[in-house]
Parts: C-alpha cells; sequence; structure tokens
C-alpha cells in the first residue's frame, strides 16, 4: 500500500461529507439521534469517527476487522439505513467501511499488489425489500474512497445468494446451520483476475456469529480463491473483546 489510509483521515473524511449533506439535505431527522435536523448532525459525526478494530468470529477461520462496534450512534444509522431505507447516509457508511478494509489489509500483513473486495451475496428477499444490494453498494463506494488515496482495489461481487432462509429469532448454531449452502461462486464472474490478487477481502455490514462471513469463505474456496481477512462496517457486542486469545468463547457476526 503506497499510502495507508489512517483513521485520521477517514475522520476528515467524515466532516467533509457531513458537510456536503447539510448543504444537500436540508430539512431531515438525523440517521443517528433522530432530532429534527440534518441528515446526520454535528454530534454524531463525531461518534461515527472510526475506532477500528478486529475480533475472531466464533464461525470461520478469518479475523473480522469492524469500524466499531454494533451500538449506540452507528448501530442507529444502520438500522435506519436498512431497515428504514435511509440512503442519504451511503456516503458517511463507505467511509467506515473504507476504514474497516483498509484495518483488514494491515491486519493482514499487506505490503502492496492488487486487492479484491468481495461483498457477501444479498438474498432476493432482502433485494424486494430494500430495492438495492446495499453491501455491494458500500463495498463499491469505499474501494472508490480507498483506490481514489492510491491503493489498487475494487469492489467484485463473486458470490450469488442460492436460497434463503429467515434468520430472524435463531440462536448462534441454528444461524450457522440455517446459512450452511445458501452461496455459491457465480458462473459468469471473471475469477482468473482474482486469483492474481495480493488480497481478497471479504465484505459485510454487520457481525454477529460470524456464520455468513464463513458460508461467504466456504463458496470463495468452492471456486478456488482464497480469502484473507474480512471486513464489516461494526461488530456486536460479543466481538467488542478482541481476538481469539483474548475472548476464546465470543461470539460474532454477519
Amino acid at each position: 500500500m503506497d499510502r495507508k489510509p489512517t483513521t485520521p483521515r477517514f475522520a476528515r473524511a467524515l466532516r467533509e461529507v457531513g458537510g456536503e449533506l447539510v448543504d444537500l439535505l436540508l430539512p431531515r431527522t438525523c440517521a443517528g439521534c433522530g432530532v429534527e435536523t440534518v441528515s446526520l448532525c454535528g454530534p454524531c459525526l463525531t461518534h461515527l469517527q472510526p475506532q477500528p478494530r478486529t475480533v475472531a468470529p466464533r464461525y470461520g477461520l478469518l479475523p473480522v476487522s469492524g469500524a466499531g462496534e454494533y451500538s449506540d450512534t452507528l448501530r442507529s444509522v444502520i438500522v435506519a439505513m436498512k431497515a428504514r431505507k435511509r440512503t442519504d447516509v451511503l456516503p458517511v457508511v463507505a467511509i467506515l467501511l473504507a476504514a474497516a478494509i483498509a484495518h483488514a489489509l494491515e491486519e493482514s500483513g499487506y505490503t502492496g499488489g492488487d486487492v479484491t473486495a468481495v461483498p457477501v451475496p444479498t438474498s432476493a428477499a432482502a433485494m424486494r425489500e430494500r430495492g438495492r444490494d446495499l453491501v455491494a453498494e458500500l463495498s463499491a463506494h469505499a474501494c472508490g474512497l480507498l483506490a481514489a488515496d492510491g491503493l489498487t482495489i475494487r469492489s467484485t461481487p463473486l458470490l450469488t445468494a442460492v436460497r434463503h432462509r429467515d434468520q430472524v429469532g435463531s440462536g448462534a448454531r441454528d444461524r450457522r446451520r440455517n446459512v450452511t449452502g445458501t452461496h455459491a461462486p457465480r458462473r459468469r464472474a471473471q475469477w482468473e483476475p482474482v486469483r492474481g490478487s495480493s488480497r481478497i477481502v471479504l465484505v459485510d455490514d454487520v457481525l454477529t456469529t460470524g456464520a455468513t462471513l464463513a458460508e461467504a469463505a466456504r463458496a470463495l474456496r468452492e471456486a478456488g480463491v482464497e480469502p484473507d481477512g474480512c471486513a464489516a462496517l461494526a461488530v456486536t457486542e460479543d466481538g467488542r473483546r478482541g481476538r481469539a486469545e483474548d475472548a476464546p468463547d465470543s461470539v460474532h457476526d454477519v
């Protein structure tokens, strides 16, 4: 990486994009706190400054880097984006994801070369509900930010969801069983450039148990591609304690 993206840089980007939202999107309610003001108020933008950490999920062998904990302002913004279709916050959320991807690369020992980010596939049901593939959009936007900062990276949707099972109310073991076999390699994807990448990073939104990312990694390996790490916008409370050696019984992910 010729110019390593740093947390202060992402913090500055948040402030700059926040200023643009103030100019373009008055009047609105803040997606973080709900106050009648703009898309994201000044205090919430401050609370959203990335605090990357890497955790070891319950399921899967790959470490997962998140931009912050799935709580408080970050949780409110993600819920607003996904459940209330607050796509006006996408530029800010993409900055957070870019910080998580940069951290995942740093943790993997990346020193240069092409990077491929692979978004976890969205189910047909989620596409119908939201009208868009949020993870793929965020991954593409985040990679664009990192590319503008000097990193050779691209977001490539290499996987597809071949079936969907409802995860609502499921425990960790049920989530693992439910997600197994739900992802597959895209038949028409351009695989050769990906196999030549220096690093391959899986991307999702929220880490809880790691089941979805583990399934995505399995599908990539089915196509002969070995992922090097994972990035997510946020990690749940169970992931806050850090790496596996610090918290062997922790429960994370997607």
